[in-house]
């Protein structure tokens, strides 16, 4: 495996700044879909841009669309929580103002 793979952070602690650069940076796609060959997955969701992002790739294993949008969002979340966690959000402050 390439050691240019982004794998997500999950709970881990981890600095706000490293997240950040973990993030910002390109991947080669042979990469991701070598890193995922290593799972044992039950259903799968590619969504990916081509002709320089101009347009979208959507496909899932699963014909059940209440069950792609139910992964869609918890992927979601995951990685909104995961920069919840380490990022200091102004507007989350415990004083009343």
């Amino acid at each position: 495996m390439d050691d240019n793979v982004v794998k997500f952070p999950g709970v881990e602690e981890i600095e706000y700044n490293e997240l950040e650069a973990m993030f910002n940076q390109d991947v080669e796609l042979k990469s991701v879909f070598e890193a995922a060959q290593e799972k044992d997955f039950d259903d799968v969701i590619i969504i990916g841009t081509y002709n320089d992002k101009a347009n979208t790739y959507f496909a899932s294993s699963s014909p059940d669309p209440a069950k792609i949008v139910w992964d869609l969002e918890r992927a979601k979340f995951m990685l909104m929580s995961s920069f919840i966690e380490v990022a200091s959000n102004p507007y989350d402050s415990d004083e009343d103002e």
